[in-house]
């Protein structure tokens, strides 16, 4: 309005006003690029390809390690494989016997050693085996050694109870093959629920019957050294 006014004083407002219009309108200058917007989306967009390459080679890598994994493994158990059957036929050519399995399943051999060391360097009024097969046949040996060495030997109870009758078979075939049969009592005894002393219930072997005869023929000893074995029920069969 200022402006408006003192043209209208001097008389140029008409002669004006087309000169001053374009010049009040001036259209605003675009925007110069900014250097740093452009690094900083330069960056970012390269920060993502990094960490999504990162991202491939730690896959890549989690793949490999497992597949070498996986590869030593199956060496592995193969060398424990041809170990094992070496040594059977060393027996078999010696003693006519073949040894029992070492692999899967059954025992290992270092436990095997242990267990053989115990049954031989002492007095058991009884061994209870929760779970059959080589150990049974171990233990069975063993005690067998043990008194054929001793005058007067001990008479040691042997017990072993198994869940499933496949096992109970193959156990029992291990035992005759070894002519033992009549040194262990292979007990059939299915899972059934437990009440434990934590108010749990688990599935464990149906044995009370066969522990609680043990019990009473034991009662009248002033002393009673028992060996206790636990190898199952397998883990799959629920926890503990």
């Amino acid at each position: 309005h200022r402006i408006d006014h003192q043209l209208n004083q001097m008389g140029l407002k008409s002669d004006l006003k087309d000169l001053c219009g374009p010049i009040l309108q001036v259209p605003r200058a675009p925007a110069l690029p900014n250097p740093f917007v452009d690094l900083s989306e330069q960056l970012r967009k390269q920060n993502d390809i990094t960490v999504a390459a990162l991202k491939s080679q730690q896959t890549e890598l989690a793949n490999a390690r497992k597949q070498i994994e996986n590869a030593f493994k199956v060496e592995l158990s193969n060398a424990i494989r041809q170990l094992e059957s070496y040594a059977e036929i060393q027996a078999y050519l010696s003693t006519g016997q073949r040894m029992p399995p070492m692999h899967g399943w059954p025992i290992s051999p270092d436990f095997a050693v242990l267990l053989v060391q115990i049954v031989e360097s002492q007095d058991f009024d009884a061994v209870i085996e929760f779970g059959s097969g080589s150990s049974t046949l171990l233990i069975a040996r063993a005690l067998a050694n043990r008194a054929r060495r001793r005058a007067e030997p001990r008479k040691t109870r042997h017990l072993a109870f198994e869940h499933l009758k496949e096992y109970v078979s193959s156990t029992q075939d291990l035992l005759d093959r070894a002519e033992l049969e009549n040194q262990v009592e292979l007990i059939f005894a299915p899972l059934a629920p437990f009440n434990s002393m934590d108010g749990n219930i688990y599935s464990y072997y149906a044995c009370d019957s066969s522990l609680n005869e043990l019990a009473m023929e034991m009662s009248s000893r002033a002393e009673t050294n028992f060996l206790v074995v636990v190898d199952g029920p397998p883990g799959p069969t629920g926890p503990f």
